[in-house]
């Protein structure tokens, strides 16, 4: 009789997409690996790994900034499109900087004003206030009051919420005694 071959088994596929602007190469362990602006190349899941966690050198420009030629942005994907193992959906009004678990958007907005204003880039610290000022503007539609934005002698903007006034009907529909003010 003869023994049983051991079963081989199959080493999962995925794609290695480059997410940058410029092509990427590198070298690891021997093998040289160079991915077009865009575009993917097609390794096995160990392979794509070890290109994906090695160290790749930076270099500096004159003002302190990483250039953007030695940046590394790579992605990894299954051959079948599903997502890899030890992926997951975060809550959609979970706060990235600490965790804090909001019950809505606008609670989560004022949540990044209070606390991450000072973490946040500014374009994001401009989505941020664009989203909460709109999410005010409703509330106040909502409350049937209107707001009232001042700027104070240092810049900072002040809102306060007043009372929707009615306004006064014309004179020939006003009820005896009312008088426009």
């Amino acid at each position: 009789m003869y023994a049983a071959e051991p079963k081989q088994e199959v080493v999962p596929r995925v794609k290695v997409w480059n997410e940058m602007t410029h092509d990427f190469a590198q070298e690891v362990k021997g093998k040289k690996y160079a991915i077009p602006a865009g575009k993917h190349i097609e390794l096995d899941i160990f392979e794509a790994n070890d290109l994906l966690s090695a160290y790749f050198p930076y270099k500096k420009l004159k003002s302190g900034l990483q250039d953007p030629m030695t940046m590394k942005k790579l992605r990894m994907e299954r051959i079948d499109g599903k997502a890899l193992a030890g992926t997951f959906d975060l809550p959609p009004n979970r706060c990235m900087h600490c965790g804090y678990d909001a019950d809505d958007g606008t609670e989560l907005d004022e949540h990044l004003m209070d606390f991450h204003l000072n973490d946040m880039s500014a374009e994001d610290v401009k989505k941020v206030t664009v989203r909460h000022r709109a999410a005010q503007k409703k509330a106040a539609q909502k409350a049937s009051v209107y707001r009232k934005e001042t700027t104070t002698n240092t810049g900072r903007e002040s809102t306060e919420l007043l009372p929707k006034q009615k306004p006064l009907a014309p004179e020939r529909y006003r009820p005896s005694g009312e008088t426009a003010k």
